[in-house]
């Protein structure tokens, strides 16, 4: 989300990477020591086809953005864990390939990144359980040498709410939980 004046602002390639670091700057300055892990770039991958999201900042910026954000991140706070988080990469396919190369593309050039935070966003009983894709997916992850947060959970049960349906949810959360 960002704001209209910033949407209908006729700023410069310049002018967007001096807005977007000094957001960063006041908002984790201010905080600065007192919060331990960041979401620096939130959700830059698009849902549909794993291309990335066609954001205000990959629009004005370019692709660079995202390196851009977190070295003003470990500038405003050297010690804070810096996190790339998004939803549906969590298993396998387009996104989470997206993800993972990404987040290499990250490493492999050396821009401060301390981490991936998934976000779990399922509905009980459809496929809302920890597999095997997301153990290998994981796994690749701290290959790179990046931990993994969990920064977002919800697995969601239909009304009226059961007993059963309590235990199945409350498995699938275990599953997440015990991963």
């Amino acid at each position: 989300q960002v704001p209209a004046w910033l949407v209908n602002g006729n700023f410069n390639r310049d002018q967007m990477i001096a807005i977007l670091q000094g957001h960063i700057t006041q908002v984790m300055g201010r905080y600065r020591g007192r919060i331990v892990h960041w979401d620096v770039v939130n959700e830059a991958i698009s849902d549909n086809n794993g291309q990335p999201r066609d954001s205000i900042w990959r629009q004005r910026i370019g692709a660079d953005y995202i390196d851009i954000a977190f070295r003003a991140a470990r500038a405003a706070d050297p010690l804070a864990r810096l996190y790339y988080n998004d939803y549906e990469a969590e298993g396998s396919g387009a996104k989470s390939d997206a993800v993972f190369n990404l987040v290499s593309g990250l490493v492999s050039r050396g821009v401060p990144i301390d981490g991936v935070g998934w976000q779990w966003h399922k509905i009980s009983g459809s496929n809302a359980t920890v597999t095997s894709a997301h153990a290998n997916n994981a796994a690749r992850i701290a290959n790179l040498g990046l931990e993994l947060m969990i920064t977002e959970a919800d697995v969601r049960i239909q009304l009226p709410t059961t007993a059963a349906k309590l235990q199945q949810q409350a498995a699938e959360y275990r599953s997440l939980w015990n991963f």
